[in-house]
């Protein structure tokens, strides 16, 4: 594999996990707190930036796995992305914890919680959002990036945003 190919292909993988993190916010912010909790506007995250990374990484996972296991039909990728996700949620919730002093979310009053960190209803969303991303977001993704793949622009906003989410997460940790 050539340098500038290896280059592009992160540049896809960051690229997706930018997207994903930021419909990760996204889902926090219209759903739990517009929505389910009537809460207003409520900025989640320990960055200040719009975008969650464990839905990116969560994402990432669930893509590399699926794809590696070749996984093509809905309900396998949903049981799989499902216990994927709610691992690395469960995962997070005690990095966090070890990083930062504490969990942003707390499910304890939902069924089927465990400590607080994970629950039922929100492994279930979370299964729900794999299927759109799988067969909705990724799709799109891979076409657009193929599509402006040598595009000076593209590389240019990628670069500026990595730039932004790097410098949000830096600030973000050290002043918490």
């Amino acid at each position: 594999m050539k340098f500038v190919d290896f280059l592009k292909k992160a540049r896809d993988l960051i690229e997706w996990f930018i997207i994903y993190s930021i419909m990760g916010w996204l889902y926090e912010v219209v759903w739990w707190y517009l929505i389910e909790l009537d809460m207003g506007f409520v900025n989640r995250g320990v960055l200040y930036g719009p975008w969650l990374p464990i839905y990116g990484f969560g994402m990432l996972a669930v893509l590399g796995v699926v794809r590696l296991l070749k996984i093509k039909k809905p309900l396998p990728i949903f049981l799989v992305g499902t216990a994927l996700v709610t691992g690395v949620e469960l995962l997070g919730s005690y990095i966090m914890e070890w990083t930062v002093g504490y969990i942003m979310w707390d499910y304890s009053g939902m069924f089927g919680n465990f400590e607080g960190r994970i629950s039922v209803k929100t492994s279930i969303l979370f299964g729900l959002l794999i299927l759109l991303g799988i067969y909705s977001v990724q799709p799109r993704m891979e076409k657009f990036q193929k599509r402006f793949d040598n595009s000076v622009v593209h590389n240019v906003i990628f670069v500026l945003i990595l730039i932004t989410m790097i410098v949000d997460a830096v600030f973000s940790l050290l002043i918490k």
